[in-house]
């Protein structure tokens, strides 16, 4: 999976095919940071949403985690003087982090992955996630009308041919929350887009 070649154009192509909808779905995390908070942050992209955590101006400090070196580079030039940030331009699969964290943010990644992918990169980050700490899940919905079938479709085959993503479908993956608290959840655009704010 390499999204160099298409991320100077991704946040665009989302803010325009999706009527800024995805952008939206990640404004329900912010009011679940608090100061003191320690963030693993998993496939921030381009980092744009740095900007609104900076905002909230609490003392946050966010681990980073990202594959593509464009996109890294992108979010290291955002402006966050009021939150710390940590760096690493690392695969998922191979990142060891040194801490436990209260807050795990995973916002559209789940979909880039095969489902038995989706359940390791879950238990894997899960073990880090301290008890009462909060994963904010932010994707495509699991039960989809005809046209939500065919966007996917549409979009599962782009990235396949532009970023070599390896899955044929979203994959299945509110199971992996079953021994959560659901606290906080909202859909947008219709029901396609989702973001569910879980507590361990």
């Amino acid at each position: 999976m390499n999204y160099n070649y298409i991320a100077p154009y991704y946040d665009l192509l989302s803010r325009i095919c999706f009527l800024n909808r995805q952008q939206l779905a990640h404004k329900i995390i912010l009011k679940h940071l608090n100061s003191g908070d320690q963030i693993l942050w998993l496939g921030g992209g381009s980092g744009w949403f740095l900007e609104d955590i900076n905002k909230l101006n609490i003392d946050l400090e966010i681990d980073y985690v990202e594959l593509s070196t464009v996109m890294i580079e992108k979010a290291k030039a955002r402006k966050v003087s009021n939150i710390n940030v940590n760096f690493y331009q690392e695969d998922f699969f191979q990142f060891v982090p040194n801490r436990n964290y209260d807050v795990i943010i995973t916002a559209f990644v789940f979909d880039h992955f095969l489902e038995k992918e989706c359940e390791i990169l879950f238990k894997k980050y899960n073990q880090f996630l301290k008890k009462k700490g909060k994963w904010a899940y932010v994707d495509f919905c699991e039960e989809q009308n005809f046209i939500q079938r065919f966007l996917t479709k549409s979009m599962v085959l782009f990235f396949n041919l532009v970023a070599g993503i390896e899955a044929k479908d979203f994959p299945k993956v509110n199971g992996l929350f079953d021994d959560f608290e659901l606290i906080e959840g909202k859909e947008y655009f219709g029901n396609y887009i989702q973001s569910k704010i879980y507590k361990k």
